[in-house]
């Protein structure tokens, strides 16, 4: 006949101790250092991917800005010159008129909206130098001003003047395209075009 064997121990009621456990030590937890040191690693393994995805995401932020702005001095030096090729051709007498001048500009500086075939003093309308834009139906982006256009709505970080300057002693003329725009970890930058327009022979 099979007897059962118990593995416990009942201790003694004389020893005043509570019953032991014979199969082996108890397994302990982890210690608060250890808890700490999990922590760390743990942080630094998920917070080192984030903070490079957030470098990535502000250096392409910037380098499209950039583009954008060089986009946007190109395209106001482009506009002065064929207005004043369309003048030459014309046969005008000044291949410059209604386009730039220094004294039309309050001190050279004006603003030079392609959409709407504007020229216009930058220091009498305010901010007139922030750049809009719209979307039309087929997507494409158009910018302008909402100076002096209203469907340009939707306002873009960038400024973009136009600083205008008799050379003295030649008959020419510098032309300098000047947009800014706010840094994304702050500061302005800002991106220069310069040309200089000599008369036709």
């Amino acid at each position: 006949m099979l007897k059962k064997i118990s593995i416990f121990k009942k201790s003694s009621k004389k020893d005043g101790h509570a019953p032991k456990n014979t199969l082996g030590k108890t397994t302990g937890g982890f210690t608060l250092i250890e808890m700490i040191v999990a922590v760390f690693i743990l942080t630094i393994a998920v917070g080192a991917p984030l903070y490079s995805a957030a470098v990535a995401l502000k250096i392409s932020r910037e380098a499209q800005n950039r583009i954008v702005a060089e986009y946007l001095a190109q395209e106001a030096l482009e506009f002065i010159r064929n207005r004043r090729d369309e003048n030459i051709l014309n046969g005008e007498s000044d291949p410059y008129q209604n386009i730039l001048s220094p004294t039309t500009c309050g001190g050279g500086q004006c603003f030079v909206d392609v959409y709407a075939k504007t020229i216009q003093e930058a220091n009498s309308c305010g901010d007139c130098t922030l750049v809009s834009y719209k979307d039309d139906a087929d997507g494409i982006r158009h910018y302008g001003h909402n100076y002096t256009s209203t469907t340009f709505t939707n306002p873009t970080p960038f400024h973009r003047s136009v600083l205008w300057t008799d050379l003295p002693g030649v008959a020419a003329k510098r032309m300098l395209v000047e947009v800014t725009w706010p840094s994304v970890g702050g500061g302005t930058n800002i991106v220069s075009e310069m040309v200089y327009f000599f008369p036709y022979k």
